[in-house]
């Protein structure tokens, strides 16, 4: 419910309010590059995650895509990212 409620909130925000839920994101994936130092198959993933983040905010931003579906698929990296 929380998710669903937080991409709601984002769909309706202004660009600023999204680039600050992208750029804690971001946040959360350079504090993961300290916790996994020197395991390079975390890293790699941390690093996919990143770019994979970053082309999808770019899309959203740039063709005025829906950004629910993008809340949900950060969630989905990160918690893979925290898994492994």
């Amino acid at each position: 419910m929380a998710l669903h409620a937080l991409g709601d909130l984002l769909g309706r925000a202004d660009s600023g309010t999204f680039e600050t839920f992208v750029d804690t994101l971001r946040d959360w994936l350079s504090s993961r590059l300290t916790a996994y130092a020197g395991d390079t198959a975390r890293l790699a993933q941390v690093a996919e995650v990143w770019d994979k983040l970053a082309r999808a905010a770019r899309e959203v931003e740039v063709f005025n895509l829906d950004r629910k579906p993008l809340v949900f698929a950060a969630f989905g990296m990160m918690a893979e990212t925290a898994r492994r």
